[in-house]
């Protein structure tokens, strides 16, 4: 997948990718975790929901 400047983007573009490639379909449930580069600290993002609702809810921002 491209870079992307937002985490949205970000997960946008590889639910996608994975829909398009067949490894996932739209009513399976999702765990998305993700940090900020370059803090060790871990992750400070986490969203669990299915793949269908989080990009209708990523194309409406």
């Amino acid at each position: 997948i491209p870079p992307a400047s937002t985490t949205e983007e970000m997960v946008r573009s590889a639910l996608a990718r994975l829909v398009e490639e067949g490894n996932l379909k739209a009513h399976d449930r999702v765990v998305v975790m993700a940090g900020t580069p370059g803090k060790p600290e871990g992750s400070n993002f986490i969203e669990i929901d299915t793949v269908k609702h989080i990009l209708e809810d990523y194309r409406k921002k």
